[in-house]
């Protein structure tokens, strides 16, 4: 068995009878082994481009996430609420022309 490894993956080719079953059931199961490891590096690949797909924020869902991401932290430091926030902007901000 090892004599096979070494001979085909040193590129030898097949010799004799004896060689060729063993070499072609080994060389079998290296190339599964290859296609493999490829089939798990596609669906690596496939999975961290759905999660960075579903991290991405949408221009609906932005601000209402980063707000409740925040929610602990706001109440730890007695922030103001997203829901405030517009009201407190536009008193330190310079006047908006008033609707009649």
């Amino acid at each position: 068995m090892a004599r096979t490894i070494n001979r085909l993956s040193s590129g030898l080719r097949i010799q004799s009878a004896s060689d060729d079953a063993a070499g072609m059931a080994m060389a079998e199961r290296m190339s599964a082994g290859l296609r493999g490891n490829a089939e798990a590096n596609r669906n690596i690949n496939e999975a961290a481009s759905t999660w960075r797909t579903s991290r991405r924020p949408t221009s609906r869902t932005a601000a209402p996430r980063r707000c409740t991401a925040t929610a602990s932290s706001r109440t730890r430091w007695r922030m103001p609420s997203c829901r405030a926030r517009p009201a407190s902007s536009s008193r330190s901000g310079s006047p908006k022309a008033q609707p009649n």
